[in-house]
């Protein structure tokens, strides 16, 4: 006797079917902000290193979501929360937190796009730029404000270039199943694939620093009370360690 749960599931093993839920999963979305959870599998590389993660995503709604990072052996790396306006990055292995602008792009030692935080779900699921603000794939005319430029594939985005100061910033392309980010300066490429995605549920052996909709944790934006011990640390400007 089976029952349905809101586990992970992973693609059909038929390459057709695989094939078509990875795309379906990565269209702009009917309802941008729609609840689930999405694992993906990430490689980034670029002039301060290179990496591979494993990427969880777990989204409540537009403005709420926690987005987890693991390396390849399945050690807990980093975690990003958002609660509406206040945000956190946790360390679970070193037991810090710092408080972070979910409206600013997030910086590293280890280069990454520069996007807003907030807008981090829509690009990994392919929400994201919405499709009203990117113009045609031909170069924005001088003085033209226009910051992104594109064109739909059949059912997604196929491809789309931002443009900050009339050069190209940041390109995006779909090649198979894969999704592929290259950012000019500095330079840096990730890759990413989707290996499972479901409904909301419990994870087994999460390591998130609170309950999901926790009022206190909406309240505080991420206060050390949130992980037994945890200590607080700046991030300047959105840069974590």
């Amino acid at each position: 006797m089976s029952c349905a749960s809101p586990a992970l599931h992973a693609p059909a093993s038929d390459a057709g079917s695989a094939v078509a839920a990875l795309a379906a999963s990565a269209l702009p979305a009917a309802s941008p902000g729609r609840p689930g959870q999405w694992l993906f599998r990430a490689e980034v590389s670029g002039e301060q290193g290179s990496g591979s993660l494993r990427l969880l995503l777990r989204r409540q709604d537009a403005d709420h979501f926690t987005l987890s990072a693991s390396d390849a052996l399945g050690q807990a790396r980093w975690e990003v929360r958002r609660e509406a306006d206040s945000a956190i990055w946790f360390d679970p292995q070193a037991r810090l937190y710092c408080r972070l602008d979910p409206l600013r792009a997030l910086r590293a030692r280890l280069a990454l796009p520069s996007i807003p935080l907030a807008d981090l779900p829509g690009l990994l699921i392919g929400e994201w730029p919405p499709e009203g603000r990117v113009g045609p794939a031909s170069p924005p005319s001088p003085g033209e404000n226009r910051p992104f430029t594109g064109e739909m594939g059949a059912e997604s985005w196929a491809t789309w270039t931002l443009w900050e100061g009339g050069e190209p910033a940041v390109w995006f392309k779909r090649v198979g199943a894969d999704s592929l980010l290259s950012v000019r300066r500095p330079s840096v490429q990730v890759r990413w694939r989707l290996a499972a995605h479901g409904g909301l549920g419990p994870v087994p052996g999460s390591q998130a620093p609170g309950r999901s909709g926790d009022a206190d944790s909406t309240a505080s934006g991420g206060s050390s009370h949130l992980v037994s011990g945890a200590r607080e640390m700046t991030c300047p400007e959105n840069e974590i360690p």
